[in-house]
């Protein structure tokens, strides 16, 4: 690790905390102007469900703390999240409390095998979630 990194790490982990209230109220107010227009999807049209409404529902859901309706928005977005808000605390209790085990679990979640894990989960969540327009395609 370079060493200003090494010096400053609970420095930049802190702004980083403190960063993330602000970017959280941004994505709400994002998301809350792009679902109160008149538009209709062109996805919706058709049947489907549009990969950016579910983000933008999700991400409004998850702002205002509806975790079950993030859920059911976008289920492999919220997958994301807990992975990620799983590695923000071990990250906290490797910098702050200087735990082992939270570095180990890191250096398994982010390994090859976890990340192609990952990926195919993301593929068949795109393949299942759109089955409609799967048999529209191919019929």
């Amino acid at each position: 690790m370079k060493t200003w990194v090494r010096k400053y790490k609970k420095r930049l982990l802190l702004a980083a905390h403190i960063l993330a209230v602000p970017a959280i109220m941004l994505l709400h107010l994002l998301s809350d102007g792009m679902l109160n227009t008149n538009r209709v999807c062109s996805w919706r049209r058709i049947g489907a469900l549009c990969p950016t409404c579910g983000g933008t529902h999700f991400i409004n859901a998850l702002s205002r703390g509806d975790l079950l309706g993030a859920l059911k928005y976008n289920a492999f977005l919220f997958l994301l999240t807990v992975f990620f808000v799983l590695t923000l605390v071990f990250i906290d209790l490797a910098v702050w409390l200087d735990l082992s085990f939270p570095k180990k679990a890191l250096r398994k979640m982010y390994s090859i095998p976890m990340l192609i894990i990952l990926g195919v989960i993301m593929i068949l969540f795109l393949i299942l979630r759109n089955w409609r327009i799967w048999i529209l395609l191919f019929q």
